[in-house]
């Protein structure tokens, strides 16, 4: 049996990801394609356009057989986290045989290579390293500076981790070696626009352009051929009943909780150190709008999407322990819930499992409801709903079921 994993955001799911779910079951033979998809916050520290559960069911439309939900806490970390948290979750699965990820290399040899650097990380690599955080650099982009200054002679390492995906691709494979995974790593080259690519250049539009787009008036239109039919409906429907996020609520909602909340509690909150706390609460009382915040606190050190990622972990009450404890050496989450399925038989395979599934609302019969795991995802749930105009029935997360699509 091969089960074939595609660690994703979908935000919104274009034609590139659809061709990437078809190739991954072709090279991999795989009898069932698994997703494990950001929920309502991704990790760039933003919502998601479309809440979960529908951009699931794209996903199954699309030609994957299950979506499960990356637990929110990594779904809005740095690349290390996201990567760690998404290949911990399907090492528990304990039935994956496949993962399969897009690069702009697709070599998986030079992948695997530049993952084995980092892991072995070399004394010089982190005096440089050191070095240039005593310069007020970020830690990510001073650890790739500092392979590229240790290792300038290897062109095509730099030219590597001078990629998005790529660098998320490494952080996979070294997540896959750190845990002693036996998943089979291999990438596709990715084809079309690059990820951060705000216009759209070629057949396979970048997600980034797509969002643009949407969020200009009247512009719907536009999008209709890089999309699958599923994903426009969902997208025309959602903005002709004005149900996008409402970003200025969301806004809203941050600087409050960045006005108000503790030194002592932001202290508390994962990626805050070094004595932050205090810029960020100071930096929030003298701004009057989020983006006005963002603009006034951004430094070498703390860039944008650092200072988004911890205003999300405020928000949604994600602190240091909730990630800390992903590092332990047999960490799994306290339970993984199904976002959509469809009729293929795959829940069979998912009684492997090392951990808890939940599908329906009697599956969280056990389950601690205190847990700041289970918290968290409440969280995001009502926060994402206050954003939008027409809010579905109020069901506690945990209880909500999953979606089950026929295609048989």
């Amino acid at each position: 049996m091969k089960i074939c994993a595609i660690i994703c955001e979908y935000n919104p799911l274009h034609n590139g990801h659809k061709m990437q779910i078809q190739k991954c079951r072709e090279l991999t033979n795989a009898d069932y394609v698994i997703c494990i998809m950001s929920g309502y916050f991704l990790q760039r520290g933003e919502t998601a356009i479309l809440d979960k559960y529908a951009r699931a069911s794209l996903a199954i439309h699309s030609g994957a057989d299950i979506v499960i939900e990356l637990p929110q806490q990594f779904a809005t970390s740095s690349a290390e986290v996201f990567a760690l948290g998404a290949i911990k979750c399907l090492n528990a699965l304990n039935c994956v045989t496949h993962l399969c990820f897009g690069s702009e290399s697709g070599d998986i040899e030079a992948l695997k290579y530049t993952a084995e650097v980092l892991n072995d990380e070399p004394s010089e690599l982190k005096t440089l390293i050191m070095q240039n955080l005593a310069q007020g650099k970020s830690h990510a982009s001073s650890k790739i500076k500092a392979v590229k200054s240790h290792f300038e002679n290897n062109i095509a390492l730099i030219d590597i981790l001078n990629k998005s995906n790529n660098i998320l691709g490494v952080e996979y494979l070294r997540a896959l070696s750190n845990t002693k995974s036996n998943i089979i790593p291999l990438t596709i080259k990715r084809e079309g626009d690059d990820y951060n690519e705000k216009k759209i250049k070629n057949r396979y539009a970048s997600a980034t352009a797509i969002r643009v787009i949407i969020n200009l008036k009247n512009s719907i239109k536009r999008i209709k051929k890089f999309v699958p039919s599923e994903t426009y409906i969902a997208l025309q429907q959602a903005k002709k009943e004005n149900n996008l996020v409402n970003e200025k609520i969301l806004n809203n909602l941050i600087l409050y909780k960045l006005k108000t909340i503790s030194e002592n509690e932001l202290k508390n909150i994962f990626s805050v150190n070094e004595g932050l706390e205090n810029y960020i609460i100071k930096s929030a009382k003298q701004c009057d709008s989020y983006p006005q915040f963002l603009e006034k606190t951004i430094t070498k050190r703390y860039g944008q999407q650092k200072l988004q990622r911890i205003a999300i972990h405020a928000l949604l009450g994600i602190t240091n322990q909730d990630i800390l404890s992903l590092y332990e050496k047999n960490y799994a989450p306290p339970y993984l819930k199904i976002l959509a399925t469809n009729d293929s038989g795959i829940l069979s395979e998912l009684t492997k499992s090392k951990v808890k599934i939940i599908t329906r609302s009697k599956d969280s019969k056990n389950i601690d409801k205190q847990l700041n795991f289970t918290k968290i995802h409440e969280n995001a749930q009502n926060i994402f709903n206050m954003t939008i105009q027409n809010k579905p029935e109020y069901v506690p997360e945990i209880l909500r079921s999953s979606t089950f699509i026929k295609t048989k």
